[in-house]
């Protein structure tokens, strides 16, 4: 009995003892500094707010497995690789695919948009299926090993895996390319570090 309660005490002390996973706060949403994807650890290279006019739309934070400061090499990243969306006000499914259809528009050329129609297609009839996603709702757009991306809304499966090899990478120019949605965000997500 003696020895059941120090193992107890012993286990407890440890526990109080260990860190606390760290986490960035930005207005509501929170990132933590590291997440495991398909057995490998990604760290939070950059997070930031989306703004529209004076509305916070989300926040978002980009992993990597090593830390990056150019645009080219998030985007030329090996997977895996993950973007965290968490939406700081309420969004229509259809203002978030038209914002999506138009971030590739300016980041992408045609012959690109072209190879990828399918995909692109099958991906906005998903986000149109829901006809309001709610504060707080966690988008998270993932590319495994094998170059599949995943993309779910509070932990539930949005579309079926898209298994377009450099799909991740047309979707994440629309906040890397040269146009991007907000060059503050860009700047925000290329620090290279959480901190």
């Amino acid at each position: 009995m003696v020895r059941t309660l120090i193992a107890l005490f012993l286990s407890y002390v440890l526990l109080a003892a260990a860190p606390a996973q760290a986490e960035i706060k930005l207005g509501s949403a929170t990132f933590p500094e590291s997440i495991t994807l398909d057995g490998t650890p990604l760290h939070l290279n950059g997070a930031g707010i989306r703004s529209k006019f004076i509305f916070h739309v989300y926040a978002m934070g980009l992993y990597l497995p090593q830390p990056v400061t150019l645009a080219e090499a998030a985007l030329t990243s090996p997977p895996p690789r993950a973007i965290r969306i968490q939406l700081l006000r309420d969004l229509s499914g259809a203002t978030f695919a038209d914002a999506l259809i138009e971030g590739l528009k300016q980041n992408q050329p045609q012959e690109a948009l072209t190879a990828y129609q399918a995909s692109i297609d099958t991906l906005r009839q998903a986000i149109l299926s829901h006809s309001e996603y709610k504060e707080n709702s966690v988008v998270l757009i993932s590319e495994d090993k094998n170059g599949t991306v995943h993309i779910t809304v509070q932990d539930k499966p949005l579309v079926e895996p898209i298994q377009q090899p450099g799909f991740f990478s047309l979707l994440l120019s629309i906040w890397l390319g040269p146009k991007p949605a907000q060059d503050s965000l860009k700047t925000e997500l290329l620090k290279g570090s959480a901190s």
